[in-house]
């Protein structure tokens, strides 16, 4: 509210327009990046800001006739219901702070054309993953927000240069390629600025001989943000042997140099095989969808390759990774009891009750525990002290906190009293394996759990232990990137303080009990994995 510096600012402002209105480069004009930041909304400056900036917009629009972005990441709309600017930007900070890819299929939502709010929306400042001139996941000294909030989407990054590199490229892939089809009508986005580009080269600020090497994201950016876009959209990317692939083939023509209508030829190969092949034709700022059925093969290896020609002028290209498994062996010998039916018909014999327990395993199916099962807690803990395992699959949280034969509470990932929780997914779309050698893995890698067919979600609930056994083992958990003191850790050398379990391996009498909250149960007839993971836990 001090005329004399706004006046200078607007000065300023407009100087450099005049300036740089000549540069060919330019699309659209930004007055200002998150402009507005919690401070100064609880503050109330956020009136007075945006009638600042609907008075700078006018005034550059005086001057170029392009797109005004008046101030990147639109905050403040709570307390403004009015639009200022051509353009409105949204941070999503995707693949570090707040989302998960599983979040992305709400963002179609967020960018839906309506009457009062029709203005071209672009995102910028999204996946922010950043790595260091070695390759490796980039993380600020002394930045415990960035740190936190890393750990928990990456994992304990242990791994080497190229699995952080691995990582990084599949983020922007993933997101980019979701962003690619919200450019259809009835959708107000319009423009995706990935953020950190910098961090896409080694030595990027260097003058010496080495300077401005590419890393693996470079070409996974050409691929997918090239002015014509080809992709495979798909969500099952876990097949068993002799599966077929479900896909759905789109092409984005946004190249104002080529041809309009434009003739293209695509082809998708496995390997030295071609899958599939044929023409379209398509408009400038057109698109098309084909579905189609894919006769993927194990031993052509898990990658599809996808090109697409005009006139023999290869117009864009791009990669789907796929994950083949063999079919798990069930011995059939287990007892379930699963009243909603989740799990495989082949996993065991159904139980109405818990009368007869003459097997060597017992299941509590997904979702199923009940007051049948909490009446018969006393015959499971006999069970299992005389020798037999109680494998309790994913169960709701509920309201509150619920005794699972008095052993262990199912809870949500972030304590609400966290001061990252807000930075936190209530939904993990990858697990970390603590116990890699245990028997429950065989056949299973940690790159199998970054996430599940059909949407990415691992994990919902998660466990919490009021006390462990020595000789408890944690089986699978999940980084969720809280402060050490934040969890109340308990004394156990397989329990990271920031980490919430998903599997935990609990002794009693001769037999075992294991509580799965990873959701092997209500996705074990859709994703191989799970089928995978329940298998080798009634074996």
């Amino acid at each position: 509210d001090h005329e004399e510096f706004v006046a200078t600012a607007k000065r300023e402002l407009l100087a450099c327009v005049r300036e740089y209105r000549r540069h060919p480069c330019i699309l659209l004009w930004s007055l200002g990046n998150e402009m507005i930041v919690s401070c100064e909304r609880d503050i109330g400056l956020a009136a007075s800001l945006f009638t600042i900036l609907n008075d700078w917009t006018a005034a550059v629009h005086r001057l170029d006739a392009r797109p005004v972005l008046p101030s990147s990441n639109g905050d403040g709309v709570d307390s403004n219901r009015f639009q200022v600017g051509d353009v409105d930007s949204v941070h999503q900070y995707g693949g570090w702070y707040v989302e998960n890819l599983g979040d992305l299929k709400h963002f179609s939502e967020i960018v839906a054309k309506h009457d009062t709010e029709n203005t071209p929306i672009i995102v910028t400042e999204s996946v922010a993953a950043y790595t260091d001139d070695q390759g490796r996941f980039f993380i600020k000294d002394g930045d415990v927000r960035q740190r936190k909030v890393v750990r928990q989407r990456m994992g304990r990054l242990d791994g080497t240069p190229e699995e952080d590199q691995a990582v990084q490229s599949t983020i922007l892939k993933e997101y980019a390629e979701t962003l690619w089809r919200l450019r259809r009508p009835g959708s107000a986005f319009s423009g995706y600025i990935p953020f950190g580009q910098y961090t896409w080269f080694s030595h990027p600020f260097s003058s010496e001989a080495d300077a401005i090497q590419p890393k693996i994201i470079w070409e996974t950016y050409r691929r997918v943000l090239g002015p014509c876009h080809v992709q495979l959209e798909c969500t099952h990317r876990h097949l068993f042997d002799g599966d077929k692939l479900q896909v759905t083939l789109r092409f984005y023509h946004e190249n104002v140099e080529l041809a309009s209508p434009l003739p293209v030829h695509l082809k998708i190969r496995q390997g030295k095989q071609t899958l599939w092949e044929g023409t379209a034709t398509v408009a400038y700022h057109q698109s098309i969808a084909l579905p189609l059925e894919l006769p993927v093969q194990m031993e052509l290896g898990g990658r599809l390759e996808i090109s697409a020609f005009s006139n023999e002028q290869n117009v864009a290209e791009n990669i789907l990774d796929i994950r083949f498994y063999t079919h798990p062996v069930f011995s059939g010998k287990a007892l379930l009891y699963d009243p909603a039916a989740l799990l495989p018909e082949e996993a065991g014999e159904r139980i109405a009750d818990f009368g007869s327990l003459k097997a060597p395993v017992v299941v509590i199916g997904p979702y199923a525990w009940d007051r049948r099962v909490e009446l018969a807690a006393s015959r499971l803990l006999q069970f299992v002290e005389a020798g037999g395992r109680l494998v309790i699959l994913e169960q709701s949280a509920g309201c509150n906190p619920v005794d699972m034969l008095g052993e262990t509470v199912v809870r949500k990932l972030q304590p609400y009293w966290s001061r990252w929780a807000r930075n936190l997914n209530y939904y993990a779309d990858r697990a970390d394996p603590v116990k890699p050698e245990h028997p429950f893995f065989q056949n299973v890698k940690a790159a199998d759990l970054q996430w599940w067919n059909g949407d990415t979600y691992v994990g919902v609930n998660y466990l919490s232990n009021r006390s462990l056994h020595r000789d408890s083992r944690v089986l699978l958990s999940l980084c969720n990137g809280l402060a050490d003191n934040e969890l109340m850790p308990i004394e156990h050398p397989d329990v990271a303080p920031d980490c919430s379990l998903l599997m935990l391996e609990q002794p009693h009498g001769k037999g075992t009990m294991i509580f799965c909250q990873a959701l092997v149960g209500n996705k074990s007839q859709t994703e191989p994995v799970a089928a995978i993971l329940l298998s080798n836990l009634l074996r």
